[in-house]
């Protein structure tokens, strides 16, 4: 014997609440599919066009909305030497660091080396640099003879410049060593 479905009509408390659900599903569906990112011209938005200005001036960049988004600061590549003084740097860069004479280093004794990264005022400087401690550096040496730690005594940081004190180290010993970083 076959039971026998009986189909009630929905209750119109019933009908209008799917109503309801349906408008306000719809509704923020549109919103977030009308605006999209080729509707905006590069550059065209600016601080001013956001409600209530965000407390900035200029145009905004990925990087004052979310500092997570923006790429390294800085990045350098310095030649180890055996002498005190001006060491060479062969190549740096990051989004923050001035393309003039973005980055110096120094050595001051055998695998001790002071390296300078000076930032870019034309790109907002080292956004939400205070401190070394603001940092995530990591340091490594030629073809895995050596690697380097940051003294943070000797080490300072703000908007305007990072002065990173590495050191050297073989990695079997720890001995101080002349390497390139």
């Amino acid at each position: 014997m076959r039971a026998r479905l009986r189909w009630r009509r929905p209750s119109p408390a019933f009908v209008i609440a799917c109503i309801a659900l349906f408008v306000a599903m719809s509704g923020v569906a549109y919103a977030a599919n009308t605006v999209r990112s080729r509707d905006i011209v590069n550059d065209a938005v600016t601080s001013a066009d956001i409600k209530g200005g965000g407390g900035r001036t200029g145009d905004i960049k990925n990087r004052d909305v979310n500092a997570l988004l923006a790429v390294a600061k800085g990045f350098g590549t310095v030649r180890g030497q055996n002498n005190n003084g001006a060491a060479t740097v062969l190549n740096y860069g990051g989004q923050q660091t001035s393309t003039n004479n973005g980055v110096t280093a120094q050595r001051i004794g055998t695998g001790i080396y002071d390296v300078t990264f000076n930032a870019n005022t034309g790109t907002g400087k080292y956004v939400n640099v205070n401190s070394v401690d603001d940092l995530a550096v990591q340091v490594t040496g030629r073809n895995g003879f050596s690697t380097g730690s940051v003294f943070d005594a000797a080490s300072s940081a703000n908007e305007n410049q990072i002065k990173l004190r590495v050191f050297m180290r073989r990695p079997n010993n720890g001995t101080l060593i002349d390497s390139s970083l």
